[in-house]
């Protein structure tokens, strides 16, 4: 029931998102301001091992963009795209975003009691904007761009916190997923290859 209500809540805050276009207005999220818990939270468990480091709030929320981005522009390019192939890739985007962040914002919370955004940073947005405003192949061009660019961004945040996250479970939770990433990310190369504009 739980999980259902926090699925139905991601859901309605990136179909805001997407529906916003082109249009400001969003909060935007700024991952050097992330902590969302009380600062007295970390005081206390900053010298148990396990416990999130700075890496770790800092991949949950870069995460959380990243997988919050890849669906709204999978999103966006299911309407828009003018390539039956591109908006068929859109759709596994949309799901397997959806998905890893909402798993991601679940063991934020259940593990470490902080709530992943489901917004997009600064550049995200411009990106987005960037996309509501073009059409046909110029957009599935720009799209397909802005889910390599996403997908190489992703693989490196990932990658990171296996290397310097302070919390097993959160380098787990990256190494058991950066080989979805990468496959996202030969996927996103076929489809780019294999359609002609």
């Amino acid at each position: 029931m739980r999980r259902r209500a926090l699925s139905l809540a991601m859901t309605a805050a990136l179909v805001t998102l997407a529906a916003c276009g082109g249009r400001r207005g969003a909060e935007t999220v700024d991952c050097g301001k992330f902590n969302a818990s009380p600062s007295e939270y970390y005081n206390k468990i900053s010298g148990v091992p396990g416990a999130l480091n700075n890496d770790d709030r800092q991949f949950i929320c870069h995460a959380a963009i990243g997988e919050s981005a890849g669906v709204v522009f999978a999103r966006m390019a299911s309407r828009r795209a003018a390539s039956p192939a591109v908006r068929d890739y859109a759709q596994r985007m949309d799901y397997d975003h959806a998905k890893t962040h909402e798993e991601l914002a679940a063991l934020a919370r259940g593990e470490a009691g902080i709530a992943a955004p489901a917004g997009l940073d600064a550049p995200h947005l411009a990106v987005r904007d960037e996309l509501a405003g073009l059409s046909g192949p110029a957009f599935d061009r720009a799209y397909l761009r802005a889910s390599l660019d996403e997908g190489t961004q992703l693989v490196g945040i990932y990658q990171k916190e296996i290397k310097t996250g302070g919390s097993p479970t959160f380098r787990r939770f990256a190494a058991d997923n950066l080989e979805v990433l990468q496959e996202r990310l030969r996927v996103t190369q076929s489809v780019g290859s294999q359609t002609t504009f």
